[in-house]
């Protein structure tokens, strides 16, 4: 099962979505989401998420557009391809 994540900015005065863009798939989606902090947000596919200011390095690399926060209000959202709900991940301990 694979991941995007899609990045959507929305002009500040209107609210009206811009443009959006998807990222390069994730096979691993643990580790994005761990970098953001995100790993146990029961809430994290139930739609666009406010980018916080500490996210802008950990995104910046997987998307074309520059997320200038001064310029736009973005938001990222979590796609995932394949089944659904994701199978639970299997422990790593050795038997």
């Amino acid at each position: 099962m694979t991941m995007k994540i899609r990045l959507q900015w929305f002009n500040k005065q209107t609210a009206n979505l811009e443009a959006a863009e998807y990222s390069a798939d994730f096979e691993e989606d643990d580790s994005i989401l761990n970098e953001l902090d995100l790993h146990e947000e029961p809430q994290i596919y139930s739609g666009g998420i406010d980018i916080l200011p500490s996210w802008i390095a950990i995104l910046q690399p997987h998307f074309r557009r520059a997320i200038e926060p001064d310029l736009f209000d973005f938001q990222v959202s979590f796609h995932y391809q394949g089944i659904w709900p994701p199978p639970p991940k299997q422990s790593n301990k050795e038997s």
